[in-house]
């Protein structure tokens, strides 16, 4: 009696409510469709769908609630597979061509390649200064992901696709920055504290300047460079001035930063070494920070009883 009982029920129950709440439905009543996005990926969009219009359901004539029940969506290379009754189709048919409409622009932005070759810059440094205009691109027709920003290093060149307004903008920036580093010439002058020194040798106001500061000496060339360079934020530079047959000067120096319309360089970890030529030993005389200003003598040190000043003057835009 209660199996009977049972059985009519199931008689007079809806013919596909399936298992909480998923539907069976008769393959005779199930269409295909596809749906390929214009304007965004399709993965994302699939992503979407599924979790807004996308269902599960049981297929009756594939064995109904007692086999797995199937996606209502698929992805398919870059199409959007739907597969449904026709009434549902109409619906995720809507969705998906609400979700998948022009941005407000007015349409699907459309990208334009430029090439680019650095002219005073690395290409690493022209790919770094662009790196916030960088996208990702999905590859019509492959779904492969493609960088905005390409670098062809055999070639020394970037290949950008991009807007032409993030074309202009990237244009102007490397317009800024891909320009000659700054020269300058610097002079070293070692000048070596002397009763019988005369000053021959020495640029005559030098000499009146370091006269100023230690009055009670007189000097005299001991030796002398010259170096031009392109400074750079970082960069390092070392130079060795000979000092006659007794000794050798090393000079190394960091440059920290140029300011153009001052014409004065920072510099960092600025040292000098004497090296005795006689007894094969070397010693450092000093260490310090300065700054180089364009047109005028920087005195960086000196030391001993009859001390030797290093004194750098810098001329910009050589």
């Amino acid at each position: 009696m209660q199996t009977l009982s049972t059985a009519l029920l199931l008689a007079l129950a809806p013919q596909n409510p399936g298992q909480a709440g998923t539907p069976v439905v008769s393959i005779e009543k199930i269409e295909l469709r596809s749906y390929e996005p214009r304007n965004l990926d399709a993965e994302e969009l699939f992503d979407i769908a599924v979790r807004t219009v996308g269902r599960s359901m049981y297929v009756s004539e594939r064995g109904g609630m007692d086999a797995a029940p199937v996606s209502n969506l698929s992805l398919l290379a870059d199409r959007i597979v739907m597969y449904d009754e026709p009434q549902y189709l109409a619906r995720m048919q809507g969705a998906l061509e609400a979700l998948d409409r022009p941005s407000a622009g007015g349409g699907a932005e459309e990208l334009v390649v430029r090439e680019y070759v650095p002219r005073y810059i690395t290409l690493q440094a022209a790919h770094s200064a662009l790196s916030s205009f960088e996208r990702v691109y999905v590859q019509r027709g492959s779904n492969r992901h493609v960088s905005s920003i390409s670098r062809v290093d055999e070639r020394n060149q970037l290949v950008i696709r991009d807007s032409e307004e993030n074309l202009r903008q990237m244009g102007e920036l490397l317009a800024r920055l891909d320009v000659p580093e700054p020269q300058a010439r610097l002079a070293f002058y070692l000048v070596q504290a002397d009763p019988a020194g005369d000053g021959a040798g020495l640029p005559p106001d030098l000499v009146k300047n370091l006269g100023k500061i230690v009055p009670q000496f007189r000097f005299r060339a001991l030796g002398f460079a010259l170096l031009q360079a392109s400074i750079a934020p970082g960069r390092s530079i070392s130079l060795y001035i000979d000092g006659g047959p007794e000794a050798g000067f090393e000079l190394h120096f960091r440059a920290l930063a140029y300011d153009g319309a001052t014409t004065s360089l920072s510099v960092g970890d600025c040292t000098l070494e004497r090296e005795d030529l006689q007894r094969g030993t070397s010693r450092q005389l000093f260490s310090t920070h300065a700054v180089f200003r364009g047109g005028e003598y920087a005195v960086l040190g000196a030391t001993g009883a009859a001390p030797v000043f290093l004194v750098v003057h810098l001329t910009p835009g050589l």
